[in-house]
């Protein structure tokens, strides 16, 4: 925790500062759409804060997680459909084992509250 604040504030001093000088070099002109759109960026920036907080609140660490290494499929896929990136034998098995897994991960977040609203007892850690 002291290793960060001490981080904060040497970014909030650069922040600024660079904030200021790449302010005094724009033109007049473009200022007032700068300012804007940092003051967008800094709000979708607390934004998505939010809602990542809100997500592991809501689900787990390991599902929000799991959805952040899911992400990346569609998107190792569709490099391979659209961008011409080879579809050898190693990229595409890749991307169905990362879906098979995701599959399975949900299937079993699926049968653990189910099993539980079965009033099963599960003992953990007997052999």
């Amino acid at each position: 925790m002291r290793r960060s604040s001490l981080s904060l504030s040497l970014h909030r001093l650069l922040s600024v500062v660079l904030t200021l000088v790449s302010l005094a070099c724009s033109p007049e002109e473009t200022r007032t759409s700068l300012l804007s759109l940092m003051a967008f960026s800094g709000a979708a920036a607390v934004f998505i804060s939010y809602c990542t907080a809100w997500t592991v609140r809501t689900t787990s660490s390991t599902t929000f997680s799991m959805v952040g290494a899911l992400n990346k499929l569609p998107v190792a896929a569709s490099g391979i459909l659209f961008f011409g990136d080879p579809a050898n034998f190693s990229n595409v098995c890749s991307i169905l084992v990362g879906f098979m897994a995701g599959l399975v991960y949900a299937a079993s977040r699926s049968v653990k509250p189910a099993v539980a609203k079965q009033g099963v007892p599960v003992e953990l850690g007997k052999r």
